[in-house]
């Protein structure tokens, strides 16, 4: 009796409907690994990122995920540069956003620019619409490109200093209803999170190397001979 009520058990437990897995949280968190450095006085403005034409707009302004991303970029961003021994001012949205006391007040601007695209190829019809369900298709996605890092003196705008973050190819594909349409699918697809989630991980591990406190100090010092040339 014993063996047959295990064994209507497990059948009723392999019958019964699994628990669907939650969806993937991508994690936009940073911390340098470097030790505390010491004040290196330099006042860093950070500038919003460029985010170029390679993003479908529809993407930036409702996809949840790459709302969370393009925050995270800019708060991580102040939180390294401070962890590096600077003072920063901002973010600013737009560089038309910093007045002439932040100008003069920071030795040098940051300005990020993406020029990262998110490309939707190969659509294709994977089921078709019945009297019982929907059209599926089936879209190759790829997310690559470079993120460029540009120093500036803030009140002239001379460049001085320019890194290239170049991003692996992060390939995969979707699959949704033909109403929302490629750019719609995204909204909820755990790859999706994924590739933004090694995007961001490339452009701080970068951007860690690169904000070394000696060559933003040196930096700073050309920016005050610029500010004090011109007599800003």
């Amino acid at each position: 009796a014993f063996l047959a009520v295990t064994i209507v058990a497990l059948a009723a437990s392999m019958s019964a409907p699994q628990p669907k897995a939650p969806p993937y949280e991508a994690r936009f968190e940073y911390a340098t690994s470097a030790p505390a450095a010491e004040p290196t006085g330099v006042t860093l403005a950070v500038v919003a990122p460029d985010w170029g034409t390679g993003i479908d707009q529809r993407v930036r302004n409702e996809n949840g995920t790459f709302r969370r991303y393009a925050s995270a970029v800019m708060g991580s961003i102040t939180e390294l540069a401070t962890a590096k021994g600077m003072t920063t001012k901002g973010p600013f949205a737009d560089p038309a956003e910093m007045t002439y006391a932040d100008k003069k007040e920071a030795g040098l601007a940051l300005f990020p620019k993406f020029d990262v695209a998110l490309t939707l190829t190969n659509e294709k019809v994977i089921q078709q619409q019945t009297q019982y369900t929907s059209e599926l298709r089936q879209w190759d996605v790829s997310l690559d490109g470079t993120i460029v890092l540009r120093i500036q003196e803030p009140a002239s705008g001379e460049f001085l200093w320019q890194k290239r973050v170049e991003l692996e190819p992060y390939k995969f594909y979707i699959k949704g209803s033909t109403e929302q349409g490629a750019v719609g699918n995204l909204s909820d697809d755990d790859d999706f999170k994924k590739a933004l989630e090694a995007s961001y991980q490339t452009l701080m591990t970068s951007l860690d190397k690169y904000l070394s406190p000696d060559e933003m100090k040196a930096l700073n010092a050309q920016a005050a001979e610029i500010k004090a040339k011109k007599v800003y």
